[in-house]
């Protein structure tokens, strides 16, 4: 059964790129209840937001885990800062997830800057013991919302980048073979572009190939 979710999701997320608006942004740790639970998380955990070209009033947020050596966990919540002011309303989400009523707050929000506001939660718990369709590596959770009237896709991009919505994950279980624990996660902004060229030197060089150019 997980294997055929799995699946169809990964079918409809292609479906969904071949023909739509995307953007992709990581998740940094945040609570660092052990170091080796955070190391590389950058490539273990992403988002990519998406907007299909047959529904201009939608946005899909699609969450990945990695299907990566070690034991990553299985992310078993996901929370919204900023769904109120910046969305509309909640549509479905593949795996069927729960939609927390009263949502409380992503455990260890303090650590995160600023401090992770939750109002807006879904919970893989529907039966109050364990995880019932937790995202296992390898595997993927795809939200979608109806946008707020007035909202458009480049709205929803640019209150991700300046930090107004953000989405948080609560990963449990990790390293089992050391240690049984878990840590939230917030979702990053992207380096500005120019920032990141002068960090690594590309802008000397590509100075230097446009001056070669015009000799």
């Amino acid at each position: 059964m997980k294997n055929f979710i799995k699946i169809s999701l990964t079918g409809m997320i292609l479906a969904i790129s071949s023909n739509s608006s995307a953007m992709t942004y990581g998740f940094d740790c945040v609570t660092n209840n052990d170091a080796a639970n955070c190391s590389g998380t950058d490539s273990v955990f992403s988002l990519s937001v998406t907007q299909d070209d047959d529904h201009l009033d939608q946005v899909i947020f699609t969450i990945f885990h990695a299907n990566i050596v070690g034991d990553t966990g299985e992310i078993t919540e996901v929370y919204f800062d900023g769904s109120v002011a910046n969305l509309g309303s909640y549509i479905s989400s593949n795996p069927s997830w729960n939609q927390v009523v009263a949502p409380a707050n992503l455990p260890g929000q303090n650590d995160a800057t600023p401090a992770f506001v939750t109002d807006f939660s879904l919970d893989s718990d529907f039966t109050g013991q364990s995880p019932d369709f937790p995202i296992l590596p390898g595997g993927a959770l795809g939200i979608v919302f109806a946008l707020l009237n007035m909202t458009d896709f480049d709205d929803v991009i640019e209150a991700i980048e300046s930090g107004s919505l953000r989405l948080g994950l609560h990963v449990r279980s990790i390293n089992l073979d050391r240690i049984d624990s878990s840590e939230s996660f917030v979702s990053t902004v992207p380096v500005p572009a120019a920032v990141w060229l002068m960090g690594t030197g590309l802008i000397g060089l590509i100075g230097f190939g446009r001056k070669r150019q015009s000799m």
